[in-house]
């Protein structure tokens, strides 16, 4: 299984089947524990564990485990007594190959035309959309742009999407970056400033930034001209007296 590939798999296929952000980063803390325990088919990890990876109660890991049991991104079975639950990771990226790889094959074997540039358009609108959403996908734009996230921080980044919404969020990593700032303790530190001025739209955060550049411009003074002209004056005073002393 190859982590990368899974990842962007995963962002993918949220296109068509969403999930919340507390399953967002259960999948996330869950692959961080495959990964280190060397991909296998099946592995434990104990909800204490999960917790501390994820910041989320054991409530609500038992929740966002069965959304993403239903929804086709994991499988789990629980254990009698204070065991363990055992867990599976489902190959997102291996079922997108099989679906390009039936879609061709259906296509190869003679179907309508009609249908078939129905069906190319649809998905090219879906892939527009997709795109789209992509743009506007905290998580994603963090881990394209910035990195990849631990789970903690995707936990974080789902913590300020449901305070302050998607749209700003992205709009603090953006800030961050044209700022030379790769890392999410200065979006947090952005996003932290824009709750503290109740900030709740973009148009605000926009009109919000331009006067701060504004005042941070004014607050620039050039090296004034009187203070030129006193330091020549001066200079000419020392360069007199010293024609004088000579």
């Amino acid at each position: 299984m190859n982590y990368l590939r899974e990842i962007n798999a995963f962002y993918d296929r949220l296109e068509s089947s969403p999930l919340s952000s507390s399953a967002i980063a259960l999948w996330h803390a869950l692959m961080h524990i495959n990964n280190k325990s060397g991909w296998k088919e099946e592995f434990s990890a104990p909800n204490l564990t999960l917790s501390l990876k994820t910041g989320l109660s054991e409530r609500t890991i038992r929740n966002a485990r069965n959304e993403l049991k239903t929804k086709g991104y994991i499988g789990f079975r629980t254990r009698t007594g204070n065991r363990a639950a055992i867990y599976s990771m489902m190959s997102l990226s291996a079922n997108n190959a099989g679906n390009l790889s039936g879609n061709a094959s259906d296509n190869l074997s003679g179907s309508v035309s009609g249908t078939s540039s129905a069906y190319l358009n649809k998905t090219k609108e879906k892939e527009e959309e997709g795109d789209k959403a992509r743009g506007e996908n905290p998580h994603q734009f963090f881990q394209e742009n910035f990195g990849m996230a631990s789970p903690y921080i995707l936990e974080c980044i789902s913590y300020w999407c449901e305070d302050m919404g998607d749209e700003i969020v992205v709009a603090a990593m953006k800030l961050a970056l044209s700022n030379g700032a790769r890392a999410f303790s200065y979006v947090e530190k952005i996003l932290k400033d824009w709750s503290s001025e109740n900030l709740k739209d973009l148009e605000a955060i926009r009109m919000y930034e331009r006067q701060r550049r504004k005042a941070k411009s004014n607050n620039t003074i050039p090296f004034p001209k009187r203070s030129s002209r006193k330091t020549l004056e001066v200079i000419e005073e020392l360069r007199k007296e010293g024609a004088h002393d000579s």
